[in-house]
């Protein structure tokens, strides 16, 4: 294999699993809620890790006590309330996308910064469990330097001519040896 084989190969390898390590390299969901009766155990994930005003992603299991093993004839509410303002109540269903799936999805919004009170309302099989309660924190959206985002696309951007350049010229210089 020629050099410049050899380069086109590595160039098109780093353009190919550059992005997906990027995409790999995400903050993983964060555990909120790890609450174990006798019936079930339920782990709730968020997305964001540390929610933020606006809409965030829940993911949820609903496990087997003794072996766990998903429920899967469940019904699962979420209602949420601001600390200070107990009245007012969002009341939200988590669903699964089929019936197979361990997890159940929900996406909750979150209108303002500011402690939050989460209850977990789980019925198995039309029996319903005493709510399960948790408080969370939302902090206010971050602001991105998309600046800095663009800054580092334009420098990839031309890092990537460079190269196919010098390539280009290495050819042309290899050919005209020949």
């Amino acid at each position: 294999m020629s050099i410049l084989n050899k380069s086109f190969f590595i160039l098109s390898l780093y353009i190919f699993v550059f992005p997906f390590a990027i995409l790999n390299a995400q903050e993983p969901s964060s555990l909120i809620v790890n609450y174990r009766t006798d019936a079930f155990v339920l782990l709730v994930r968020t997305l964001p890790p540390k929610p933020i005003v606006g809409t965030s992603y829940f993911k949820i299991e609903l496990l087997d006590p003794e072996n766990y093993s998903p429920i899967s004839a469940a019904k699962i509410k979420i209602i949420t309330s601001k600390v200070n303002h107990a009245d007012e109540k969002f009341q939200i269903l988590a669903i699964k996308e089929r019936d197979q799936s361990k997890y159940y999805h929900a996406n909750v919004t979150f209108e303002s910064a500011g402690d939050w009170d989460l209850n977990f309302l789980v019925d198995i099989n039309g029996v319903e469990y005493p709510s399960i309660g948790s408080e969370i924190f939302i902090s206010a959206k971050q602001m991105t330097n998309t600046n800095f985002g663009n800054y580092v696309f334009f420098g990839v951007l031309l890092f990537i001519i460079s190269a196919l350049l010098v390539l280009y010229k290495f050819s042309k210089n290899t050919k005209d040896d020949n």
